[in-house]
């Protein structure tokens, strides 16, 4: 269940003695982009600094969300500060959602790790997200586009409101490439009103051009990249050493599962990619208008909560749909797939197989491309049965 609001996790991390105080945390918000941001972020830092980093949602189990140095802990690690934070969640009746606790728990972790520095993601929006208890070294704004409008309003001024409610007083603020400028101008008075630095990518257009190899598939990313690069030299001024030549190899070793990724399976090569929103269905479409080679069959899924309508539009004529769902979700039991009959309707002939599996051994059985897209949670579904 999701609840917006910060004063549950508030009252629970006080009763842990505030662990969120005591790490330096780098927050980002954004509707499309933030985890690529902070996947790249991490992979730099944590060659020479011990760095957590939590993100949402986790693929597969919950501790995959809180990792130090780019690896999710041990079982019984992760299990020993969960039940920590949850047994003193009962004791004082916070009523944190299962979101929130695994938040806290993420802020207990980096604490007793005493790592160097925290990459934290917000869960959903900025302003009234669990994660956003924290007083961070750098703030940092990806991209702003419609998304959880439901809870986050219905137009771009609302929803980067929200974003922008991670600028605390006197920080330092990244802003990358924005697609609407209301938007920048919402983040720009916050700025104003918070006395915050801000640095918007676009004044650096150096950072988008080629100092780097970007390691992500997608033109987008290069845009991503520069908030990673513009948030790496703002974090210089914070007193981290980071040499160009880290920066380099921190970026070979970057991985980020669903995301323009491509598997291997049964000698195919899949595109996997969990997009789930308008932005990131044309991102998708501007790269698969780069490798099409011909018909596609896509296997797509997404969350009851998702137009699917906008998410079909890069469909083109002579294509082939599957419609699938994705398992239960651990941790996430509010989350669920749309159902296949409700898809029926908006695909023309769609392809109907038992289960995800069943399309996908039907999609190996031509030479056409096959694209597995719609949800994160579809994404970790295929890691879960592959």
């Amino acid at each position: 269940m999701i609840i917006p609001g910060l004063e549950r996790t508030q009252k629970l991390l006080k009763a842990l003695g505030n662990p969120e105080q005591k790490t330096k945390i780098v927050h980002v918000a954004g509707t499309n982009g933030k985890g690529s941001v902070c996947c790249l972020l991490q992979s730099v830092l944590s060659l020479k600094h011990k760095t957590g980093w939590f993100y949402s949602p986790h693929l597969i189990h919950e501790r995959d969300s809180v990792r130090i140095n780019g690896k999710p802990l041990s079982e019984t690690q992760f299990t020993h500060f969960y039940s920590i934070v949850k047994s003193r969640d009962s004791q004082i009746e916070s009523g944190c959602t299962l979101f929130e606790l695994l938040a806290c728990t993420a802020f207990v972790i980096f604490c007793e790790e005493r790592v160097d520095v925290a990459v934290i993601e917000t869960g959903m929006g900025g302003l009234l997200d669990a994660t956003n208890v924290v007083d961070p070294i750098l703030c940092i704004i990806t991209k702003i586009g419609l998304d959880h409008t439901e809870f986050l309003g219905s137009d771009i001024k609302s929803i980067a409101n929200h974003k922008a409610g991670i600028i605390k007083h006197q920080s330092k603020v990244v802003l990358g490439k924005q697609e609407f400028d209301e938007a920048v101008q919402v983040v720009e008075e916050q700025c104003v009103k918070q006395q915050a630095q801000l640095f918007k990518t676009t004044d650096y257009p150096v950072f988008e051009s080629q100092i780097v190899n970007c390691p992500l598939n997608g033109d987008y990313q290069r845009e991503n990249l520069a908030s990673a690069l513009l948030g790496l030299e703002c974090l210089k001024t914070r007193g981290f050493d980071i040499q160009l030549q880290e920066i380099v190899a921190g970026l070979q070793n970057v991985h980020w599962p669903g995301r323009l990724e491509w598997i291997k399976y049964k000698g195919k090569q899949i595109l996997l990619d969990g997009s789930h929103n308008t932005q990131g269905a044309q991102k998708l479409k501007e790269y698969v208008a780069t490798i099409r080679k011909g018909r596609v069959r896509w296997i797509f899924g997404c969350s009851n909560s998702k137009d699917p309508k906008e998410l079909l539009k890069l469909v083109q004529e002579g294509d082939l749909v599957y419609p699938v769902v994705f398992g239960p979700v651990q941790g996430m039991p509010w989350i669920s797939a749309k159902p296949v009959k409700e898809l029926y309707a908006l695909i023309q002939d769609p392809i109907i197989k038992p289960g995800f599996l069943e399309s996908l051994d039907d999609c190996c059985l031509y030479d056409d491309q096959i694209i597995i897209y719609g949800s994160l949670y579809l994404v970790g579904h295929v890691y879960q049965i592959l």
